[in-house]
This record gives C-alpha cells, structure tokens and sequence, in this order.
C-alpha cells in the first residue's frame, strides 16, 4: 500500500507540474505542483489519521501537520513574491542599460549634423546627401545600424528624411520600455523605442517608450 501511495503522489504532481503548459515562467508550473501536492497531503492525512489511532492523537497531528502546511505556505508566497520582485528589478536595470547603449551607439549616425556644418561656406551640399554618403542603404524603413557583436539586436531605422531632415528610430525589442501596450516602429508591443531627429540646426531626441 506505501508503494502505491508514492507512486500516485509521485503521478499527480508530476502531471500537475505540467498543467501550466509551454509557459516560460517556473512559478506557474511550480504553483500547479505545489497545490497537486497539498492535496495529496491531505488525502494520505485523511487516510492515515483515523482510528484505531486515539482520538487525542489524530487532533494532535492534525494540528501539527496544517502548523507546518501553513508555515511552507507562507515562505512559498514569499519566496514567489521575491522571485518577482527580483525579476522586475533585473528588467528595470535590463532597460537602463539598453538605453545606455542607445546613447552610446548613436553618435556615430548623429555625426552627420557636425559634418554639414563642416563644410566650406557656398559649398554645402544637403544633409541627406552627406548622410547618404555614409549609409548608401539610406531608404524609408531601412536599417542603418551595424551590429556590433553577433547578439546586438540593436536596430535604427529611417522612418522618414528629405534634404534637411532625417527621423531615425532606435529600437530595441528585447527590452521593455515604459509601456507594455506601445506598438513600436516594427509592430513589436511594449519594448524601448527612441527617435531621434537630424537637423541643420542639430538632433532633436525624443525617447518614445
């Protein structure tokens, strides 16, 4: 009979740990597992504390048994609830340092302006044309940012120019910007989107999400 009790337990929380699914996240499959596994206590405590054990015996074990059901209860939640916490921080510092990187990569596109106003007086040709001139590929949609290592998914987009002004967006779909629900320039929902907008006058800069 203990053989066939471990076998059922060992059966319902292994099927329970699956029921979450392909879900990425642990605690959903841990949670199914952890509630098939209180149930089963429960049953085999049921089972068990029954006469011919003394009455004054059952109370006491029962009272013991939901004690530490309930103290591994809470330490459960709260390792969950730290888990999470964890979690959110590790995105936040993620997203603090992928807008580093933003910041830190533009430059090379944004030289363009310096090199406009480099030019000879009366001999200036457009900022497109210079901008063009560094990145041939130059066209609506186009992806002018080269990767810098092999994981870079770093991507600057031209979304609109004319002779004076180019708009340029910077984004990064594997980070979460401020809204979950924003539709980025690629149509991927919620991750850092900057813009950026070359001028004769300068770079205006506006971070989208």
């Amino acid at each position: 009979m203990v053989v066939i009790w471990l076998l059922v337990g060992i059966s319902v929380v292994a099927a329970a740990f699956f029921l979450p699914g392909n879900s990425v996240e642990a605690w959903p499959a841990l949670n199914s597992a952890g509630i098939a596994t209180l149930i089963y206590l429960l049953v085999l405590l049921l089972y068990t504390l029954r006469p011919p054990i003394p009455r004054k015996k059952i109370v006491i074990s029962w009272i013991l048994s939901l004690a530490v059901i309930v103290a591994i209860g809470f330490s459960w939640t709260g390792k969950e609830r730290t888990a999470n916490w964890h979690r959110s921080q590790l995105s936040k510092i993620h997203t603090v340092i992928v807008r580093g990187v933003v910041l830190a990569e533009i430059p090379q596109l944004l030289g363009i302006v310096g090199q406009y106003h480099a030019q000879a007086p009366g001999k200036k040709v457009s900022l497109l044309e210079l901008f063009k001139r560094k990145y041939p590929e130059t066209a609506l949609g186009a992806n002018v940012y080269k990767p810098q290592y092999e994981s870079d998914s770093l991507k600057v987009f031209v979304s609109a120019f004319s002779d004076n002004e180019i708009t340029l967006i910077a984004h990064f779909p594997y980070a979460k910007g401020r809204d979950a629900n924003y539709v980025s320039y690629t149509g991927r929902k919620g991750s850092v989107q900057e813009k950026f907008i070359l001028t004769e006058k300068g770079v205006q800069h506006e971070s989208e999400n």
